[in-house]
C-alpha cells in the first residue's frame, strides 16, 4: 500500500512539473510570436534612404510612396499624410522595425492618389471676426474688409469649378487653433488667410504675403506678433503643443514650404499689379495658423488700414473686387501648375 501511494505520489509530482513547464514554455512561444507580429523589417539600403540622426527621422521610398518615420514613436507621413501607426519605429542597423499596417496604409494612399480628383479644395481664411476686431484705423475694421473679400474670392473661383470653404462666413470668432483643424479635417489643396495691415507709420502702404518660416527679420516682426496676438483671446487648454505634435508638424509644413512661398509669389505679384500699389515681397514667418495648417497655406496682406489713402480704398466695392480677382487669380495659376 505504502508503494502504491509513493508511486502516486511521484507520478502525479512529475506530471505537475511537465504540466506546468509545458504552459510556461506556450507562454513564451506565444509572446515571441506577437513580439514577431508587432514589426515588419523595411531595408533601409537601396530605398533610397536618409537618417537624421539629431531629429531622429529617417525618410525612404517604399512602394512608390515616400515615408518619414519618428523613431521610437508611432508616428509617420506617408507622402505627407500624417498617420498613427499601431507599434513604434525602431532602427535596427540597417532595417527600420516598423508596424505591419504601414503596407496597407502606403497600398491605399497610392490608390487615392490615382484617382482623378473631381476638383480642387480651397480654404479661405478670413482673419479676426467676433471679439477680435484685428486692425482698426481710418474707420476701418480687418475683419469686416477681410470677409468681404474672401467671399468674393470664393465667388470668382467658384466659377472656375474649385471648391471653396471659408474658415468663417460670418462675423463671429474663430480661434487660429480652431482655424488650422477645419483645414486639416478638409485637407484642401491650398489654404489662403486674408488679412489687412497696420503700421505705427501712416505712409506704410502695400501688399505683401507670407508663407510659414522661422526665421523672422525686424520688419516682419510686428507683424507676426499683430497677427499671432489673438492667441490672448482663446482658451489656456488651446496652448498643449507637445515635444512629439511639434516635430510631428515640423516635417508637415517642411514638406509644404517650397509649395508655399510658390503660391505665395503668384498672389503677390497679380495683386500688387492689379491695384497698382507697391509689391513689399514674399516673406517668411511663424504665424500660428500656417504652421499648424497641413497644406500649403499664405498669408495675405491686402494693404495698411493705418495708411489714409489706402484705407479709403478698401472702402470701395469696385478696389475690393480687384483684390478678389488677383487672388483668385494667383490660386488658380498655382492649381495649374500644380
Amino acid at each position: 500500500m505504502k508503494n502504491l501511494l509513493r508511486n502516486i505520489f511521484w507520478g502525479l509530482l512529475v506530471f505537475g512539473i511537465l504540466f506546468f513547464n509545458g504552459c510556461g514554455s506556450s507562454k513564451r512561444v506565444v509572446h515571441r510570436t506577437a513580439r514577431r507580429q508587432e514589426h515588419i523589417k523595411l531595408a533601409l539600403e537601396g530605398n533610397n534612404y536618409r537618417y537624421d540622426m539629431r531629429a531622429g527621422i529617417v525618410e525612404l521610398d517604399y512602394g512608390n510612396s515616400h515615408l518619414r518615420f519618428l523613431l521610437n514613436s508611432s508616428w509617420v507621413l506617408i507622402d505627407g499624410r500624417e498617420v498613427k501607426l499601431p507599434s513604434k519605429t525602431i532602427l535596427s542597423g540597417n532595417y527600420l522595425l516598423v508596424s505591419p499596417a504601414v503596407v496597407n496604409y502606403v497600398k491605399n494612399n497610392v490608390a487615392l492618389k490615382s484617382r482623378k480628383k473631381k476638383k480642387f479644395i480651397v480654404m479661405l481664411d478670413p482673419g479676426h471676426g467676433g471679439k477680435d476686431p484685428g486692425a482698426m484705423a481710418n474707420g476701418i475694421r480687418e475683419k469686416d474688409v477681410v470677409l468681404d473679400v474672401a467671399k468674393r474670392v470664393k465667388a470668382l473661383l467658384v466659377k472656375y469649378g474649385v471648391k471653396v470653404v471659408l474658415t468663417r462666413d460670418k462675423d463671429v470668432f474663430v480661434s487660429l487653433k480652431g482655424r488650422a483643424k477645419k483645414a486639416n479635417r478638409l485637407m484642401p489643396d491650398v489654404f489662403v488667410s486674408i488679412h489687412a495691415n497696420a503700421s505705427r507709420k501712416s505712409s506704410a502702404r502695400g501688399v505683401e504675403v507670407y508663407y510659414v518660416s522661422e526665421r523672422v527679420d525686424d520688419s516682419t516682426r510686428a507683424v507676426v506678433a499683430t497677427e499671432n496676438s489673438v492667441l490672448k483671446l482663446e482658451e489656456k487648454s488651446l496652448h498643449s503643443d507637445k515635444k512629439i505634435e511639434t516635430i510631428i508638424w515640423d516635417m508637415i509644413y517642411t514638406d509644404n514650404r517650397a509649395k508655399s512661398k510658390k503660391l505665395a509669389g503668384f498672389i503677390g505679384t497679380r495683386l500688387s499689379r492689379a491695384i497698382g500699389t507697391k509689391n513689399r515681397g514674399v516673406k517668411g514667418a511663424p504665424f500660428y495658423v500656417l504652421k499648424w495648417t497641413n497644406s500649403p497655406a499664405v498669408l495675405v496682406e491686402i494693404g495698411f488700414v493705418s495708411n489714409k489713402g489706402e484705407a479709403g480704398k478698401l472702402n470701395s466695392s469696385r478696389y475690393k473686387e480687384k483684390i478678389a480677382k488677383a487672388i483668385s487669380d494667383g490660386i488658380l495659376e498655382y492649381l495649374r501648375r500644380s
